[in-house]
């Protein structure tokens, strides 16, 4: 067994003797030698934490410590523990793929090199002394003599945690491209369908590199945050059609062109009781389309301005 195993399965029990002590001495709160033993033993787990800490630094690993907390001290759900651990994986592994290739990623495949880069192992659970806090320990390896990839990829990760607009996420979203962002985003549902808040620390060597909190609000603010980030593209179209559908009280339209329906709204004036449009007419249409893909989801939607419509004579109506 690995010295690191070693410290992990210590951890284990020594955090488990000092959850019943604590609950015994809630019952038999004049028990002084429960009073004195648990001080010592919240040292000495202290002091394990510490050893695992600088053990993974000499192996070139680095240490997360992914702590989840339920308000109101209920029970934290194990099935949103794991999907938010892997949520964070998916997302780290994403955006490090995007960082590794140098421009944005729009599927959710990851490539080999970041498959194996973006490991993150169980080190050990720490469960607190309070039933609704619980802690994961991970630990990954950081081939330092390359890129550092998994620093920069966690560090870019928590910085977009701590995105406060959808014009900082979106600048982010510029680099990286939608399928990180959409990782992200499901990472923050995994927290707010449980309601947990959580701290998130990275170490590297003993020392913190970055720390991450937030409260069930905070994420659920973050969620909300993402989910009106999208890249939207206009162009100028003209199409001919026949126009088979016009309401002047909330400007929608209806053109068919060909077998295809296109519906939008249009502009003051356009059409209008002094300047009527004939249906069923063939018209050319002046459209200005607009496309929309929200990140959060990678739903793309379409809107259609109409600006002007000319009457092709001679035709009869299609």
């Amino acid at each position: 067994m690995s010295e690191l195993a070693c410290i992990a399965n210590q951890l284990l029990r020594l955090d488990s003797l000092i959850y019943r002590s604590n609950r015994e001495l809630q019952n038999s709160p004049e028990s002084d030698s429960l009073t004195l033993n648990i001080p010592g033993m919240e040292a000495l787990r202290h002091q394990l934490k510490r050893r695992f800490e600088v053990i993974a630094g000499k192996q070139w690993m680095d240490v997360c410590n992914y702590r989840f907390h339920a308000e109101g001290n209920d029970f934290l759900p194990v099935r949103q523990i794991v999907d938010a651990i892997g949520g964070f994986q998916l997302t780290i592994g994403l955006t490090m793929d995007a960082q590794m290739l140098g421009k944005p990623k729009d599927t959710g495949r990851l490539s080999k090199e970041a498959v194996a880069e973006s490991v993150l192992r169980l080190g050990y659970c720490d469960g607190g002394d309070l039933r609704g806090d619980v802690g994961i320990t991970l630990v990954a390896e950081n081939r330092r003599d390359l890129m550092d990839s998994m620093n920069l990829a966690v560090s870019t990760v928590i910085s977009i945690a701590e995105s406060t607009d959808t014009d900082q996420v979106h600048n982010f979203s510029q680099n990286l491209g939608v399928a990180p962002i959409r990782a992200f985003s499901e990472w923050c549902h995994n927290h707010v369908r449980a309601g947990m808040g959580s701290k998130l620390t990275w170490m590297r060597d003993s020392n913190i590199q970055r720390v991450l909190t937030k409260t069930p609000e905070d994420w659920k603010n973050l969620k909300e945050t993402i989910d009106l980030v999208s890249d939207s593209l206009t162009e100028d179209v003209e199409i001919d059609g026949v126009l088979i559908a016009v309401n002047f009280k909330t400007k929608a339209f209806v053109i068919q062109s060909g077998g295809d329906y296109i519906s939008g709204r249009f502009r003051e004036n356009v059409i209008s009781r002094s300047k009527a449009a004939e249906i069923p007419k063939d018209y050319r249409f002046f459209l200005k389309k607009t496309v929309r893909r929200n990140f959060a989801t990678d739903r793309i939607s379409t809107e259609n301005l109409l600006v002007n419509l000319v009457r092709l004579s001679g035709h009869k109506p299609s």
